[in-house]
């Protein structure tokens, strides 16, 4: 299952006694300090709301307004036969991600109206108080999919999983702004391009994308962490692994308790962070430098800026 929640239920968006407002205030047409120019994606068209269930879900969204957010859940989405593991909306918002164990990565986008051809809902969803359709079905992986990236400009999304034979699969977007397609009839993607078959040498659980959106990482158990090159030829740049010191083959069988690898790239794309490093058998998450992909794996390490952050006493 998956459940779409109402921003402006869970932070506090009132003013304060001089009028300023103590966060940034979301409303269902997005941020209301960006651009509205793409407004009619997530609003009900004026034309439709005065009949039907449009009418309807028009109430609910002024109900949940004047409430104050007690009306949190916006939208249940149930097209996954199995467990979601990763959810991600695109950078755009307007498209969001999901992976389970069904080995099927699914993309949603919001409408006015209810598709029910491509809702993909296998449950009851006449409460939602916002539509959104299942647009695509990513077919390519075979076991459980257990992480999801989506590139800066969300022309492509990177998805990883548990299957040697495609470990990573990248998906090229064919979706404008607006989350439309021109071939909407087409709901089954395959993958543009697989990754990883011969570089990792066992379970890849995490991805992450290059905010420069110039490089992809993966995390596997073998372990290592592969870089890769987005947009050019999708070729390995750099592979860290045991060699560097910040893996420890011995005790790696602990670190692979943990079904996920949540990596993530620094906000400026200078370091990306190796949740399942080990050093002297201590569980530490390595901050690997962008300079060179080095690391800092002994106390006089001259690489600039990598660093290990210490602390965790079980696998991250």
């Amino acid at each position: 299952m998956v459940r779409i929640w109402s921003i402006n239920a869970l932070f506090d968006t009132s003013k304060s006694a001089n009028g300023e407002t103590k966060m940034g205030q979301y409303t269902n047409k997005g941020y209301s300090s960006s651009d509205t120019s793409d407004a009619d994606v997530n609003s009900v068209s004026s034309n439709d709301e005065s009949t039907g269930k449009n009418s309807s879900k028009k109430r609910k969204r002024n109900e949940l307004e004047e409430q104050g957010g007690n009306t949190r859940l916006l939208c249940k989405l149930s097209s996954h036969s199995g467990s979601v593991l990763s959810l991600r909306f695109s950078t755009s918002h307007t498209i969001l991600a999901s992976a389970g164990d069904d080995s099927h990565v699914i993309l949603y986008a919001q409408s006015a109206t209810a598709n029910l051809s491509l809702s993909g809902n296998l449950m009851d969803t006449s409460d939602n108080v916002e539509n959104w359709n299942r647009i695509r079905i990513c077919r390519g992986h075979n076991l459980d999919v257990v992480g999801l990236a989506w590139a800066p400009d969300d022309s492509h999304l990177i998805s990883c999983s548990l299957d040697s034979d495609s470990p990573i699969c990248v998906w090229r977007m064919d979706f404008d702004k607006h989350g439309h397609t021109p071939n909407a009839s087409n709901t089954i993607m395959q993958p543009y391009k697989i990754l990883g078959v011969k570089e990792h040498t066992s379970t890849v659980k995490g991805v992450a994308f290059d905010p420069a959106g110039k490089y992809v990482a993966s995390s596997g158990d073998d372990p290592s962490l592969c870089i890769w090159r987005a947009f050019d030829d999708w070729g390995l740049e750099s592979r860290v692994d045991s060699t560097s010191g910040i893996f420890q083959q011995d005790v790696q069988s602990l670190a692979n308790l943990s079904m996920f690898r949540r990596i993530s790239f620094a906000p400026d794309g200078t370091h990306v962070c190796a949740t399942n490093a080990m050093l002297r058998k201590k569980n530490i998450a390595a901050m690997v430098s962008r300079d060179g992909w080095g690391v800092s794996a002994k106390k006089n390490s001259n690489v600039a800026g990598a660093a290990n952050l210490v602390g965790h006493k079980q696998p991250l």
